[in-house]
């Protein structure tokens, strides 16, 4: 009976001391909790919200939001969140030491243990995982995700995913990290100021069209690469070539060579060479690399058929000159 007495006594201070720091602001100074007032705030844990009279904050854990002056609607969940937090607004820290030398910066969230610890006045950051932005005393706009992924970072409009992504940069803006380890040239780097984006190792694609330009032009056909204004390159290799689609039948006895003759009265009346796309075809329908080759093989192949037999042509004159003499 004794024991049942004391739990539910324990219950109902418990649930009179929450009460109390829910809707009146002044916690049970046995506690030393939120001595400096503030409405509409909760605090719970030794010394949380000490100083603070800001209103709508919520302070759980030891010491968070000890120095609160003015800060409104805050979250600090974690022994020494917040800690020193003495105008800032809107801020969101969970975890450890979580934002605990934020002094003005707002609209911040950090969660995790040591995320933002050491951040000052900073705004608009979002950090997530164990340590990250530990060390960033500045900066604004950045967004860091991974434990200890920006670590020592300073600057604004950052962005490092992965487990310690860009936990070596000290002081930069604009920056784009991914990867897991604290490598200075990370698997993607990229750099909002320019519009740069890198990719370190093999980079695939699968089941998508990849457009280099304007996303919004046609890509004809089933094509699975688009690139505008074109390619500029050292070396092409086309693979996957059949022996089809190759000109080496042109030297098959049973080709049909179309004589001089024909490819003039062709040319005459087309105004391009037989076998060969017009400029009208090639501006609708584009070329296919290997088939224009390949096309443009044939030509060069019945060229020397025709030299070979005018050559014939050639040495049987000459023969009959000679005899003649």
């Amino acid at each position: 009976m004794k024991k049942i007495t004391f739990f539910l006594t324990l219950f109902f201070a418990s649930f009179s001391l929450i009460a109390q720091t829910s809707f009146g602001g002044i916690v049970d100074p046995m506690t030393n909790a939120g001595t400096a007032g503030g409405s509409s705030v909760t605090y719970i844990g030794h010394q949380a919200g000490l100083q603070s009279s800001g209103v709508h904050n919520t302070f759980l854990g030891f010491r968070s939001g000890f120095n609160n002056t003015s800060g409104r609607f805050n979250i600090c969940v974690g022994g020494q969140s917040g800690l020193n937090n003495s105008t800032g607004l809107h801020n969101t820290f969970v975890g450890l030491e979580s934002g605990r030398d934020n002094l003005t910066g707002s609209t911040n969230t950090y969660l995790g243990s040591r995320s933002g610890r050491n951040h000052t006045n900073g705004s608009r950051n979002t950090f997530v995982g164990f340590a990250t932005g530990q060390n960033a005393t500045a900066g604004a706009n950045n967004t860091y995700l991974g434990s200890e992924a920006g670590f020592n970072a300073r600057g604004n409009r950052n962005v490092f995913i992965g487990y310690q992504a860009g936990r070596n940069v000290t002081a930069a803006n604009d920056q784009l990290y991914i990867d897991n380890s604290p490598t200075n040239t990370p698997l993607i780097y990229g750099n909002f100021a320019t519009d740069l984006v890198s990719v370190r190792g093999d980079f695939l694609v699968g089941g998508g069209i990849v457009k280099i330009g304007d996303p919004n032009l046609a890509t004809p056909g089933d094509y699975k690469l688009f690139v505008e204004d074109g390619i500029l390159t050292e070396k092409v290799k086309v693979a996957g070539v059949n022996s089809s689609d190759w000109a080496d039948f042109v030297f098959e006895e049973d080709y049909k060579l179309n004589s001089i003759a024909k490819v003039e009265d062709f040319i005459k009346t087309n105004k391009h060479l037989p076998n060969v796309p017009s400029a009208k075809e090639v501006s609708e329908n584009g070329v296919e690399m290997v088939k224009m080759d390949a096309t443009l093989l044939r030509q060069i192949e019945e060229l020397w058929l025709h030299t070979i037999e005018l050559k014939k042509e050639i040495q049987e004159l000459k023969a009959n000159l000679n005899a003649g003499k």
